[in-house]
């Protein structure tokens, strides 16, 4: 299913991974050693703590820097632990108000056999892909997601967007699937999982920059419905888009012309990269849709026990399929809204 246009890129997790606590910690520690050194009131112990506590602020646990982490534990012990949910009805729309207000509109389609949704891909969304190309013509992003689950032992794939649309072929509209839909009116937020009244809920993201991500949704679905697979997008405005590629060439382009220049050559991966960055250029350019997306597994259990139980058995599956997963320590309830079309707007 995440063939074209959904494999998994390389650039698509960075902007995740380095966010802006690291680079702003180690910013300010570079301008306290310059203040020290110029005023000439620093020692070089002082200065070599400094630039270690910045260097620090990079070191990555879990697939994220500590000083990610830093901001990640502040937020979570800053937050209140409960969260309310609720489902609106305005005239034909459906709203979700689970940490922020957010539209749904939801389709289905019937698939015979998962052949169908890898050998088949090029034919089965070929309309889908058109869709996304009218999205990114809006000024603001437009979210979507696709789901799969297992209904009487029977594969389900259901197609999520916050963004009013007809739905192409083989999608109908349709109202919340059962599995997604959130019966209870709070949920309590913990370290680890997100709980109501009977349930718990654990969301691992995929990290998935040292493999080809074509398949990979398929490689990594449960053998016997353990958890569930979501794949999340958001399409880029085009002026934003255009933008983006443009600097990302620049960049790319720019980093090997310097290293040619000390005399370095680039390496196969780097050259994999700039060939990507030129390709999403051209088709952006050409009118295509520009992409963030995210692939989550989502694992539920009646007791604590159950679900770490499945978290380990999900890890464990995934790294066989050659990818890694990360647990989300202090945001499970940021990861449970984005993954059940909540969120702000």
């Amino acid at each position: 299913m995440t063939s074209n246009p959904f494999s998994l890129r390389r650039s698509s997790g960075q902007l995740l991974r380095f966010g802006g606590v690291p680079v702003l910690g180690a910013l300010g520690g570079g301008l306290s050693v310059l203040a020290l050194i110029v005023s000439g009131h620093g020692s070089i112990v002082m200065v070599l703590l400094l630039l270690g506590s910045s260097a620090l602020l990079f070191l990555p646990i879990d697939s994220e820097p500590l000083g990610t982490w830093v901001g990640t534990v502040l937020r979570f012990v800053s937050r209140s632990r409960w969260t309310a949910c609720r489902y609106e009805r305005v005239g034909s729309a459906t709203f979700l108000t689970l940490r922020g207000r957010r539209r749904q509109q939801w389709a289905t389609a019937t698939f015979r056999g998962r052949g169908e949704l890898t050998d088949s891909a090029s034919s089965q969304w070929r309309a889908f892909e058109l869709l996304l190309r009218r999205y990114a013509a809006y000024d603001e992003p437009t979210r979507f997601a696709l789901f799969e689950y297992q209904v009487d032992s029977s594969p389900e794939t259901s197609l999520w967007a916050d963004r009013v649309s007809e739905w192409p072929p083989p999608w109908r509209a349709t109202t919340v699937p059962p599995p997604w839909m959130l019966a209870s009116s709070w949920f309590r937020e913990e370290w680890s999982c997100v709980r109501d009244a009977s349930t718990y809920v654990a969301t691992l993201r995929v990290i998935a920059d040292a493999v080809d991500g074509s398949n990979l949704f398929d490689r990594l679905r449960a053998p016997a419905a353990e958890w569930e697979m979501s794949l999340h997008g958001e399409v880029q405005p085009r002026t934003k888009a255009l933008r983006r590629v443009r600097r990302a060439s620049h960049a790319t382009r720019s980093d090997d012309q310097l290293a040619r220049t000390f005399g370095f050559a680039p390496s196969i991966q780097r050259t994999l990269e700039h060939q990507s960055v030129v390709e999403r250029e051209h088709l952006v350019t050409q009118g295509d849709a520009l992409l963030r997306i995210a692939l989550f597994m989502t694992c539920r259990a009646s007791s604590l026990s159950e679900l770490q139980q499945c978290v380990r058995v999900a890890t464990t599956h995934a790294r066989s399929a050659g990818v890694k997963t990360q647990r989300g320590w202090g945001r499970q309830m940021d990861w449970f809204a984005h993954v059940h079309g909540g969120g702000g707007e």
